[in-house]
Parts: C-alpha cells; structure tokens; sequence
C-alpha cells in the first residue's frame, strides 16, 4: 500500500470502502452537472481506481446516467 492510502488503513478495511463510498457519490454527482469540467471526474475516477487497487477492493462498474 502506497503511503498516500497507508493512512486509510485499518484492521477491517472499513476505511477504504467508506472513503470508496464516498467518492463514488462524488463522482454521481459530477456526472450529473454538466457544467463542471470533465477533468475533475476523471481524476476523481482515477482516484477511485487507485484506492481500489492499493486497498484491494472490487472496482466498482462506472456509472452510466
């Protein structure tokens, strides 16, 4: 694990799927304003992935609106 995600480390893995959690609603949200850049998203989703991947969680299906 990176030591960007070390701090979301804890005995259960509860962390990184909440803090999954939460930016998964955070990029639903993005989606559904298209007034803000694609930019923002994209680096959101590539955080997501990153967390998914250093924390070994499923990654979870993009969202299609």
């Amino acid at each position: 694990m990176s030591d960007n995600l070390a701090c979301l480390s804890d005995q259960d893995g509860r962390l990184p799927a909440l803090a999954l959690s939460h930016m998964m609603q955070a990029l639903e949200f993005l989606d559904r304003d298209p007034a803000l850049p694609g930019i923002i998203g994209a680096r959101l989703q590539h955080a997501i992935d990153t967390l998914c991947d250093e924390c070994g969680l499923e990654t979870p299906t993009p969202l299609i609106f």
